[in-house]
C-alpha cells in the first residue's frame, strides 16, 4: 500500500498479480501501474505525492517470511525501442587496503545513459559475482573484505533505466595486506579528500552537495570551504596534480563571482548550476549566511596563500579571491555601528528576520576573526569579547 504527503493511503495490492512468483534468494523486478492504487482513506489519496510504501504478509500460514526490498522507483514506463548497447566502465583499477580494496573506475561515453554501475567480485578459482552497485557520477566502490592476505578480481558494467548491462571492463585485481600507522592515516586523509573531491563536487561549479544522495542541485557554502581544504591537503599529499587542483579552483572562483550575493556574503545553499540561492530550511532564510560565507572563505584565503607560484593562473586566482574578500561587507552584519555582536542572517525579502546574533563558545570564532581582519569592512576587535565570547549580551 502507498500513503502520500497528507498521510492519505490507498487499498493494499497482492505483489502475486503482478509477478508470477517470488522465489527464494533471486531479485526479481516487479512494476506496478500507479493507476492501480485506489484511495482507502477519508479524502482522496494522491499517487504523486507518494512518501511511504508498505508491506503487510497476506498469508495467515503461521510462518515468518523475510522480504528484502531493493532500489524502489517511480517512474514512467520505458519507451519499448530497441535497445541500444551501453559502453562498459574504462580503466577499472583496485588497490587494496587492510581490510578493504577501493575499486574506481572512469565513466563511458555515454554515461548520460546510465543508471547505475554494478561491479563484479571473482576470488581465486571462483566465477564473478555481483557484489554492489554505485551511482553514475561516482566511479569508485569500496569491498570491505575484513580481512588481510586475502585476492580478489573486479570487473564492472553499465546499467541502464531497464537493468539491461553492458560488457565487463577490463579486469583488475589487488590483495589486501597489512599496514604501518603513515599507511593507515595516508589512506583515511585520501578517502577523505575523494569524497570532497568526487562524491561531492558538483560539476558544473565544484562547489559541495548537501547530502550525496540526495539533491544534487543544492550545494553548501560552508562545506565548499571545508572542500577547498581538502583539495589543498590532495595536492600536497599527491592525489591529484597541482593542475588539476588549481582548474577545479579557477572554475569555482569564476561560479562565486557571478553567484547570488548580499552584502558580499553568500547564501548557505545554492543551486550548483546557477548560483542562485535556496531557501532549503524555510522562506526566512532565503539571504546571506555570515557564518557559511566565513566557512567559505577561510578555505579560499588558505588557498590563495598556497597557490602562490608564478604561474599567471595561479596569480589569477590569488586576484580573483582578494577580490571575493574584499567585497564581503562583514560590518553590514554588525547592524549598527555601536551594535556588540554580528549577526548570522540577512535576507533582502526579511532584513533581519531570522535575528540571530553570534555569540561563542561554538563555531562561529573563525567569523569573528575575519570579520576583524577584513581589509576593507572591518569591525571593532572589541567585538570578539562582546560577541563570541560573550562578556556582554546586547538587548
Amino acid at each position: 500500500m502507498l500513503s502520500d504527503a497528507d498521510k492519505n493511503f490507498s487499498h493494499p495490492l497482492r505483489l502475486g498479480d503482478f509477478s508470477d512468483s517470488v522465489p527464494a534468494g533471486r531479485w526479481v523486478e516487479i512494476r506496478i501501474p500507479l493507476a492501480r492504487f485506489s484511495s482507502a482513506s477519508m479524502a482522496r489519496f494522491d499517487p504523486h505525492r507518494t512518501v511511504i510504501v508498505g508491506f503487510s504478509q497476506s498469508a495467515a500460514d503461521g510462518e515468518e517470511h523475510t522480504l528484502l526490498v531493493d532500489e524502489i522507483r517511480i517512474e514512467n514506463r520505458p519507451e519499448a525501442s530497441p535497445a541500444r548497447a551501453l559502453g562498459a566502465p574504462l580503466k577499472v583499477q583496485a588497490k587494496g587496503y587492510e581490510r578493504h580494496i577501493d575499486i574506481s573506475w572512469s565513466p563511458p561515453a555515454d554515461e548520460s545513459r546510465v543508471e547505475r554501475y554494478v561491479v563484479y567480485r571473482a576470488f581465486p578459482g571462483a566465477p564473478f559475482v555481483a557484489i554492489g552497485t554505485q551511482a553514475p557520477g561516482v566511479n569508485r566502490f569500496a569491498d570491505v573484505l575484513g580481512k588481510m592476505d586475502q585476492a580478489a578480481t573486479y570487473e564492472v558494467k553499465s546499467s541502464d533505466a531497464a537493468y539491461r548491462e553492458s560488457g565487463f571492463s577490463n579486469a583488475a585485481s589487488a590483495t589486501t595486506h597489512a599496514m604501518d600507522d603513515e599507511g593507515l592515516l595516508t589512506m583515511v586523509e585520501e578517502a577523505s579528500f575523494r569524497y570532497y573531491w568526487e562524491a561531492g563536487a558538483h560539476p558544473a561549479s565544484g562547489m559541495i552537495r548537501e547530502n550525496v544522495p540526495g539533491n544534487d542541485e543544492i550545494v553548501a557554502t560552508g562545506a565548499t570551504g571545508f572542500g577547498i581544504l581538502a583539495l589543498i591537503a590532495g595536492v600536497e599529499r599527491q592525489f591529484i596534480t597541482r593542475e588539476e587542483g588549481l582548474t577545479r579552483l579557477l572554475a569555482l572562483t569564476a561560479f562565486l563571482e557571478r553567484a547570488d550575493r548580499f552584502h558580499g556574503a553568500w547564501p548557505h545553499f545554492m543551486n550548483g548550476g546557477t548560483g542562485r540561492r535556496l531557501p532549503v530550511f524555510d522562506m526566512f532564510d532565503n539571504g546571506a549566511d555570515l557564518v557559511e560565507t566565513s566557512f567559505l572563505m577561510q578555505g579560499l584565503l588558505t588557498a590563495r596563500q598556497y597557490f602562490r607560484g608564478p604561474d599567471p593562473r595561479e596569480r589569477d586566482l590569488a586576484r580573483r579571491i582578494t577580490t571575493l574578500w574584499r567585497q564581503v561587507e562583514w560590518d553590514w552584519f554588525q547592524r549598527t555601528p555601536q551594535g556588540t555582536a554580528l549577526y548570522w542572517h540577512w535576507s533582502p525579502e526579511f532584513t533581519w528576520f531570522i535575528n540571530h546574533p553570534l555569540y561563542g563558545w561554538n563555531e562561529v570564532m573563525i567569523t569573528y576573526l575575519l570579520a576583524i581582519a577584513s581589509p576593507t569592512h572591518p569591525v571593532p576587535a572589541s567585538l570578539y569579547f562582546t560577541g563570541w565570547a560573550g562578556d556582554r549580551r546586547e538587548s
